[in-house]
């Protein structure tokens, strides 16, 4: 993560990002936003592949090997779901990375933004979630709002003030949704309008084919022990 100059400002704005910063649409530089809490199970989970596969691979029984699968299916499990999503927003667009597909939105797509359950995206066709940036649980929430000033707290708190948690600075869909408004509020104050745009959809299908195929042969391996 860079952070100097104008980019220490992106930085203190959301704790996962690449390239960049809130100025850095004036380059139309892409920013890349991603859940550290999610990459974080990717970590642990691939900390746990390893201790297997090295525990199986000094095992006196080589019938044992076989399970190696599992090792193998848990870590491209890991990646695929919790590593890989994530969120790109440039000057023309964002893209949404998921464990299954890619969803690239123009900004004359963009009918709005919400955060209830992830970052989601709102379109005249339909509404594409991010799992790269899910809405906080009830402890991130807690911990979200601890980590605001007491002022902020109590304005917040107003008769005339409704936040939802997933909106909250420090969290994933909260900061993520900060940087996507960013980027459509500068489109739409250069003269970008709303209008008939394609959303282009892109699955992943070796990405897929793969991690079935390893799953199938970790149950299997599972099933046949001796």
């Amino acid at each position: 993560m860079r952070e100097d100059g104008d980019e220490r400002e992106l930085a203190c704005l959301f704790r996962g990002c690449q390239h960049g910063g809130m100025s850095a649409r004036a380059g139309n530089e892409p920013v890349i936003v991603w859940s550290r809490f999610n990459r974080g199970i990717a970590v642990a989970a691939w900390v746990f592949s390893a201790v297997i596969a090295v525990s199986l691979l000094i095992t006196p029984d080589l019938r044992y090997l076989t399970v190696l699968a599992v090792p193998v299916a848990l870590s491209l499990l890991a990646w695929t779901i919790y590593w890989r999503p994530r969120v790109i927003v440039d000057g023309t667009g964002v893209e949404l990375v998921n464990a299954t597909r890619s969803v690239r939105i123009p900004w004359q797509a963009v009918t709005g933004v919400s955060t209830r359950f992830a970052l989601t995206i709102r379109t005249e066709t339909g509404r594409y979630p991010a799992t790269g940036a899910p809405a906080p649980g009830a402890y991130g929430t807690y911990a979200a709002n601890r980590e605001l000033s007491r002022d902020v707290r109590d304005r917040a708190a107003g008769a005339d003030s409704y936040r939802q948690s997933g909106e909250l600075d420090g969290t994933d869909s909260g900061e993520a949704s900060a940087v996507v408004l960013h980027y459509w509020d500068a489109w739409s104050n250069d003269g970008g309008r709303v209008g008939t745009a394609p959303v282009a959809i892109t699955w992943h299908v070796l990405a897929i084919g793969v991690t079935i195929a390893a799953t199938t042969l970790a149950v299997l391996a599972l099933l046949t022990l001796p």
